[in-house]
C-alpha cells in the first residue's frame, strides 16, 4: 500500500489549498487528485493519500480559470473547463464531463468559516475513469485515488449515487469505463493498480487492494444490462 514518511506533504496540499479558498471568491469545484486528500480529512481517516502537488479545479468559465490560475501561480493551480467551450487559448485545459463536478460536489469545511468545494465522489469516479480508459499515463495513480474515496464511502453509497444518475451519459460512460478497466481477471486496470501499489508479487495483497472496486462493480453490472 502506498504510504507517505509524514504526513508533511498532506498537510502542505491542504495549507495551499486553504490560501486558494480564502483568496478566490470566484466559483470553482476541486477535482484531480486532491480530492482523495480532502475526503480522507473530512473523515478524520487513517488511509493514505497518494502524493500530489497541483491543485486541479473546475471552472464554468475558461477565462475564470485563467485568472485563478495567473493569480496563484505559488499555489501549483491548473483549471480544467467543459471540452464544448475549448476555445484555443492556453492556459487552461478541457476535459469532457467535468461540468457534472459543477451539479454535483460537496462542502468540505478546511477552518472556521472557510469551506471548499469538492467534485462529489460520482463525479470524482467519472472523470478518473475516463482518463484511466483513454491512457495508460497515470492509470494505476487513478485507479488507487477510486480505491480510496470507494473505501471512504463505501461500494454501496457509490453504487447508489451512479443509480440515481443513471440518466446521465457521463454516468453511464463511467461505468462502461470501469467495467473495461476491471472487469475481467486480464483487464487492463489491474496491472497498473498493482505497480502503482508495489503489489505485482502479493496475491493477497491484489485481492484486498480490489475488492471494493470489484464489489462496487458487481453492484452495478445490472445497470447495464
Amino acid at each position: 500500500m502506498i504510504s507517505l514518511d509524514s504526513n508533511l506533504g498532506t498537510d502542505q496540499l491542504i495549507s495551499r489549498i486553504k490560501q486558494l479558498a480564502a483568496s478566490s471568491d470566484s466559483f470553482f469545484v476541486i477535482v484531480g487528485g486532491c480530492v482523495p486528500a480532502l475526503y480522507l480529512l473530512d473523515k478524520n481517516s487513517s488511509l493514505a493519500p497518494r502524493p500530489t502537488v497541483d491543485i486541479d479545479i473546475a471552472t464554468k468559465d475558461p477565462g475564470i480559470g485563467r485568472e485563478i490560475v495567473s493569480s496563484h501561480r505559488g499555489l501549483d493551480v491548473q483549471a480544467l473547463c467543459p471540452e464544448h467551450l475549448a476555445d484555443g487559448v492556453p492556459g487552461v485545459s478541457f476535459l469532457p464531463d467535468v461540468e457534472l463536478a459543477f451539479e454535483d460536489f460537496r462542502e468540505i469545511a478546511l477552518a472556521d468559516n472557510l469551506t471548499v468545494r469538492v467534485a462529489s465522489p460520482l463525479a470524482f469516479f467519472v472523470l478518473k475513469l475516463n482518463r484511466a480508459r483513454r491512457t495508460r499515463y497515470k492509470r494505476g495513480s487513478d485507479l488507487y485515488d477510486l480505491l480510496l474515496v470507494a473505501q471512504v464511502f463505501g461500494a454501496g453509497e457509490i453504487a447508489r449515487a451512479f443509480r440515481d444518475n443513471w440518466h446521465l451519459p457521463a454516468v453511464k460512460r463511467g461505468l462502461s469505463n470501469l467495467r473495461w478497466l476491471i472487469g475481467a481477471e486480464t483487464s487492463p486496470g489491474f496491472a497498473s493498480l498493482f505497480e502503482e501499489m508495489n503489489l505485482d508479487d502479493d496475491f493477497y495483497g491484489q485481492m484486498s487492494a480490489t475488492a471494493v472496486l470489484k464489489e462496487l462493480l458487481h453492484l452495478l453490472i445490472e445497470l447495464q444490462e
